[in-house]
């Protein structure tokens, strides 16, 4: 049966190496060996993975950036959410006071409706330029 890796990521948390024991490292990588995590020094990853060091930190980085991407898409995702209902709210009257005293103020609600005045600004000056 062969034997597979993932790279998970590198954590400063982890600072003794699975592979030979060695302590006092920086931090060390994460590693899926079959379905357990490892925590391997970059030497002991290299040699286990069979990649260089730089290959493997450019992984690393490549998961973090992912990482980073998906927890902003999700935030994105509720804030687009919490902008819906406010929307729902102030049409359904709802004041903005009664909104905010009730469920907090909400900073991207507060930075979309300073958004969409500006926009509304703007577009009312280019109107009122063309008239």
């Amino acid at each position: 049966m062969q034997t597979t890796f993932k790279i998970i990521g590198f954590t400063d948390k982890v600072n003794e190496c699975d592979c030979c024991g060695k302590t006092d490292l920086k931090g060390t990588y994460a590693i899926d060996v079959d379905g357990q995590e490892m925590y391997y020094g970059s030497v002991c990853a290299a040699n286990t993975i069979g990649m260089d060091t730089k290959s493997i930190k450019k992984v690393v980085s490549q998961i973090k950036t992912f990482e980073n991407i998906d927890l902003a898409m999700s935030q994105a995702k509720a804030e687009a959410t919490q902008v819906k209902i406010y929307i729902q709210a102030m049409k359904k009257g709802y004041s903005k006071n009664e909104f905010f005293i009730k469920y907090g103020v909400i900073d991207h609600v507060s930075k979309w409706e300073t958004y969409y005045n500006f926009a509304h600004l703007t577009h009312a000056i280019e109107i009122e330029k063309i008239n």
